[in-house]
């Protein structure tokens, strides 16, 4: 995957602007927006973790664990909001579906790529 593609939170309308951002699931893209942030918001909370972390490597593992662990349970609802829109409004075709899920599941494994990355600088 190119990172260089991905949504950048800035560009998720109402990122930054202190209000909660809602659910909108009137769209594939509203719903990949609103999935992508809470990955990447996710993903950005385990540098902080790192830094508290006093446990060692095994405390590294299991704070990586659990962050990998959280974000594929927000791309696997993610990917269920999707699968519902795709099958209730029964807009759009199967590829189309399919081609937002992927582009959920692109956005989650780079940001595990990252995690773990930053998980072997600190482990090392």
């Amino acid at each position: 995957i190119d990172v260089r593609n991905l949504l950048l939170p800035e560009q998720v309308p109402g990122y930054g602007s202190g209000a909660k951002v809602n659910l909108d699931t009137s769209s594939y893209e509203s719903i990949y927006n609103y999935y992508c942030l809470k990955i990447q918001y996710k993903a950005g909370e385990y540098a902080g973790e790192i830094e508290l972390n006093n446990e060692g490597i095994n405390g590294l593992a299991e704070k990586y664990s659990n962050k990998v662990n959280e974000m594929a349970e927000i791309e696997t609802d993610g990917t269920q909001k999707m699968a519902d829109f795709y099958l209730n409004h029964g807009l759009g075709s199967y590829q189309e579906y399919l081609d937002w899920t992927m582009k959920l599941y692109d956005v989650y494994m780079a940001k595990a790529q990252e995690l773990y990355n930053q998980y072997m600088d600190a482990a090392l």
